[in-house]
C-alpha cells in the first residue's frame, strides 16, 4: 500500500471571524491547479469520486491536528469541491483541551493552515511544468496545521452560513 500524502493551505483570518466563541471556521483545504511547495498540482474532480463516498456513507472525513489520529478536535459540517478547490467548514470541539488550545493559536494567528492527507490514485505529470497532477485522489482526512504548502488558499467568513447549518444539524440529531 502507498504511504498517505499531506497537502497544506493557509487560512489567513479576518479579525473578529472567532467573536462567538462556538469554533466554527471554513476555508479551503486546497485549491485546484497551482503549484504547492511540494511540486504537485490538484486538478478539478480530484475529490468527486472520494466525496461521493462520504456522501454515501452519510460521513464527512475527520478533522485532525497536525494530522495526528489520536487528535481529533471537530467535526467538519461542509466538504465540498466548488470551482476554487475543497472547500470546508466545521466547528472545533472546544470542549477538548487540544482543540480549545488549536482555536487560541488560530485567533492569535500562530495556527493558518489546513492540510488534506490522502492517497493518489490517478495522477499525471505536466510535459510543462514537469510537475506531478493530481488528477483523482482519496480523501482521508482534512487537520488544521501550523505549516502550509499551498500559500493562496483562504479562509473566508461565512459565518451566517455556518450558523444556519449549525441550527439545521442540531435539528436533525436531535
Amino acid at each position: 500500500m502507498k504511504p498517505m500524502t499531506y497537502k497544506s493551505a493557509p487560512l489567513p483570518l479576518k479579525s473578529g471571524f472567532f467573536t462567538d466563541n462556538k469554533g466554527f471556521f471554513s476555508g479551503y483545504g486546497s485549491i485546484f491547479k497551482v503549484i504547492d511547495r511540494h511540486g504537485d498540482r490538484v486538478m478539478p474532480g480530484a475529490f468527486r469520486r472520494s466525496l461521493s463516498y462520504y456522501f454515501r456513507q452519510k460521513t464527512l472525513p475527520k478533522m485532525f491536528h497536525e494530522h495526528d489520529q489520536n487528535q481529533e478536535i471537530g467535526k467538519w459540517y461542509v466538504v465540498k469541491e466548488d470551482m476554487k478547490g475543497l472547500f470546508v467548514a466545521g466547528q472545533l470541539d472546544l470542549e477538548n483541551p487540544r482543540a480549545r488550545e488549536v482555536y487560541d493559536k488560530i485567533r492569535r494567528q500562530e495556527i493558518t493552515g489546513l492540510s488534506i492527507g490522502y492517497y493518489p490514485c490517478r495522477t499525471s505529470v505536466c510535459p510543462l511544468h514537469k510537475n506531478r497532477l493530481l488528477h483523482e485522489v482519496d480523501l482521508v482526512e482534512i487537520s488544521v496545521v501550523e505549516s502550509a504548502a499551498n500559500p493562496i488558499a483562504k479562509i473566508h467568513e461565512i459565518k451566517a452560513f455556518l450558523e444556519r447549518m449549525w441550527s439545521r444539524v442540531r435539528r436533525i440529531e436531535s
